[in-house]
């Protein structure tokens, strides 16, 4: 057995990383800044003590064993609610469809979808040669989806155009297919493997992935998993310490030989995996790289609200992707346990994608539910509060993903002992994919 592996950041991924690794060496390091793990997979209770996450969080299994073993190893029904299907909603063109989550572009104008069609079964192939989201979309979907849907959609979102934004820019919000025809119309163009890369189903109930997912009952919010996870991480060894940064990284000969936290403590790692992003280990590792942009990030405002009754929609979250309205993406929190239902809590959580210092008032929010048809005026609000973090979604530009690519270039090919992983190495979006994209580079090196 090896001796000594840290793992820098406390997210799913570093935590799945250190409790994966103990398998491997004696002694693992979890590293978090924050005075708890999880990062923006938390909650917090407001002075009711009603929970709400920051954020829409429903943990998914990934069908590999030997990450499901461990970020899904204690789930009893009795502490926690699962589900095969995720009912999911949008909001797109004054329109609430409560079958799927993608924008349907059965609601666009007759003229606009008539014509935009035709080029949408006619788009090429996805590839990464453009040189901005507006181009790919265009080549891919066609001239008149890119600039009726795509558009303003990415301006709502990001507050920049298409040809401001690189192509990952839009794979972080899960819109990729798009609805354009009925249940036998789709089922027809998804025969054809270019289609069906980004055209959906009208329904929630067909394609979707049928991997078990999970949700906390009885009021606890998602930060029940994350302490689930911490309690488990500490019962196999790993030291996990949170609340301390890193004050100094020693690299010699091609390999990081010592890393210093602010309070003194000194370790010599055999294997380092770094889940944050990485521009401080490219100023304490001396590399050709000069020219790092800094990520741009859109403030994420949380509007909480518990109301006096059930909502009117049965959906689990729901986006809004209509253009005249603030709200992005909205979890009922009863709709995902009935749990809360019977303790008379009926709260949800509207999150706004916004500029910091943007003044949008929690009654505005509250008539966005009313226009999307989620409550009506006769709805009463018990009781509400807003959160706001201020690096709530990153803003991909052509710059700065050109600048990501080019970092993990160069310290992979510099530190041996090194593996990026997570926001450490930037191209994995979701949950389950950042998960697997972990366990293949980690057994893939020689642990397991």
């Amino acid at each position: 057995m090896k001796q000594q592996a840290v793992v820098v950041g406390g997210g799913i991924v570093g935590i799945f990383s250190a409790i994966y690794l103990k398998g491997f060496y004696r002694d693992v390091v979890l590293i978090e800044k924050e005075e708890r793990l999880g990062g923006l997979l938390t909650s917090y209770q407001d002075h009711s003590a009603i929970s709400y996450d920051y954020g829409t969080h429903i943990p998914c299994q990934t069908n590999i064993p030997e990450i499901d073993s461990i970020v899904f190893d204690y789930m009893p029904e009795r502490e926690w609610e699962i589900f095969e299907q995720l009912k999911v909603g949008n909001y797109f063109n004054g329109i609430y469809n409560d079958k799927t989550g993608f924008p349907n572009l059965l609601s666009l104008p007759r003229s606009i979808y008539t014509e935009g069609i035709v080029d949408f079964l006619n788009g090429g192939h996805a590839n990464s040669e453009y040189e901005n989201l507006k181009q790919y979309l265009t080549a891919v979907y066609g001239d008149i989806f890119s600039k009726e849907v795509y558009e303003p959609i990415m301006h709502k979102l990001l507050n920049k155009s298409t040809e401001q934004l690189h192509i990952n820019a839009f794979k972080i919000f899960d819109i990729k297919r798009l609805v354009v025809g009925d249940v036998n119309l789709t089922k027809e163009l998804k025969k054809s493997e270019l289609i069906d890369s980004k055209c959906a189903f009208p329904t929630y109930e067909i394609g979707a992935s049928s991997n078990l997912k999970y949700y906390p009952k009885n009021n606890k919010g998602i930060k029940k998993w994350i302490d689930t996870l911490e309690k488990k991480a500490r019962e196999e060894g790993i030291n996990v310490k949170i609340g301390t940064t890193i004050q100094e990284i020693k690299y010699d000969r091609e390999y990081i030989t010592s890393i210093m936290l602010d309070n003194g403590e000194v370790f010599s790692p055999e294997k380092v995996v770094w889940t944050i992003p990485n521009q401080f280990l490219l100023r304490d590792i001396e590399t050709p790289f000069t020219k790092f942009t800094p990520l741009e990030f859109r403030e994420m405002r949380l509007y909480n609200f518990n109301f006096n009754k059930q909502f009117k929609v049965k959906e689990h979250y729901i986006y809004c992707f209509d253009n005249k309205l603030h709200s992005y993406r909205i979890t009922l929190y009863p709709n995902l346990t009935e749990s809360l239902v019977k303790q008379n809590i009926f709260n949800c959580t509207v999150e706004v994608l916004t500029q910091v210092n943007n003044q949008i008032s929690s009654d505005c929010i509250l008539n966005e539910l009313i226009t999307m048809g989620i409550i009506d005026k006769t709805y009463e609000v018990v009781n509400s509060s807003v959160c706001s973090i201020e690096k709530g979604f990153p803003i991909f530009t052509p710059e700065i993903v050109n600048n990501m690519k080019e970092s993990v270039e160069i310290l992979t090919e510099k530190v041996k002992n090194l593996v990026l992983l997570g926001k450490g190495k930037g191209d994995a979006f979701f949950m389950v994919d950042s998960l697997r994209e972990a366990y293949e580079v980690l057994s893939s090196k020689n642990e397991g």
